[in-house]
This record gives C-alpha cells, structure tokens and sequence, in this order.
C-alpha cells in the first residue's frame, strides 16, 4: 500500500530519459494497491548487462496523463507491468473525456531506440458523450466548432486501436476506430 511515486525509486535506469520523464507525467498519482518488485542479478549499479527488474503494480485512485493536451484517462482499475524492455497497462473500466471505456490496454518499448506506444480500448456511449470526447482530442481541435453545431441522440459501440512512436507522434501515428450507432 503505497504512492505510484515510490515507482520512481525502482523504474529501470535503462529507460531513455525521455521515456521516464514520459512515465512520471503520466502517472502522476494513483494508490499502490498491491504491488511486486523482482531483481535478478548482482547488486552493481542498475544498468549493468546481467542485472533484470520486474515491476507489477495494482492500483486504484489513478490519474493516467497519457500526453499533455489530451484529456486524462481515469481508470477504475489499473495494472502496471514494466521490465528491462516493455511495459504494459491494463485496465477493465475507466472514463476518458467524460466517455465510458473498457478493457483499455497500452503496450509501450522501453529502449532508447524504440519509443512504440499501441493503445487498445473500447467504449459504449451516448452520442453526446462521444461527441464532447472527439471534441477534446487535440488532432479534432480545427473541428471544435463544428463539434458545437452538431446535435446528436442515441447509443454507439466503439472499438479503437491506436499505435505511434512518443518520439514523432504526428508523423507515426496509425489509428483504427470502429464504431456502430444505435438511435
């Protein structure tokens, strides 16, 4: 039972500063519920060649920034796994934008020459909370006020798959987003 800030003290040094620059914005808070530490190794300085971390991590009360103009994701639930090369979230319910979502899930690279971020989720809505969520994404700002003149009613089913690099988001990113309404 534990701050997510305790994280910081254990967070592999391999990390490229801005990935773990990256880390400590996104998860700016949360409760450590239940959390394991696993290290193998010599106890020389973190870094070297035979030495390996594991870090698991249940947590509730959590504030997921995933990038500074995006709205932050708020996860009922979330699970953090990270090693000396990946690391992963989980999530089974949350809320982003005001938008239901769940079985979130963000798989990310932790090396120096590979900044890969994939984000899964999906969501069951209203059509004005979609709505208000598309209007707060920072890639849909030009279409803010078109956002505004649009009245809308009904359910939808959505289905979103999100990939990019950290690093050069606007060039890499690769979207998918299915969707079915209901009226």
């Amino acid at each position: 039972d534990a701050s997510s800030s305790i994280i910081q003290t254990f967070v592999p040094h391999r990390m490229s500063d801005s990935l773990n620059s990256w880390l400590k914005s996104a998860l700016p808070s949360a409760q450590i519920n239940q959390g394991i530490l696993l290290w193998h190794g010599n106890l020389k300085p973190y870094g070297h060649m035979t030495t390996n971390l594991q870090i698991h991590a249940d947590m509730s009360d959590v504030t997921f920034n995933f990038k500074g103009d995006w709205p932050p994701f708020q996860p009922s639930d979330l699970r953090l796994n990270l090693d000396d090369k990946s690391g992963s979230i989980w999530s089974t319910h949350g809320m982003i934008a005001g938008l239901p979502v769940h079985r979130t899930s963000v798989e990310f690279m932790i090396a120096a020459t590979e900044k890969n971020v994939s984000i899964a989720t999906n969501s069951r809505g209203t059509l004005p909370q979609i709505k208000m969520a598309m209007a707060e994404l920072p890639s849909l700002a030009f279409a803010r006020p078109i956002f505004q003149d649009i009245t809308l009613n009904g359910g939808s089913e959505a289905q979103l798959e999100m990939s990019f690099d950290i690093a050069d988001l606007p060039r890499s990113l690769d979207l998918e987003v299915t969707t079915a309404f209901q009226n």
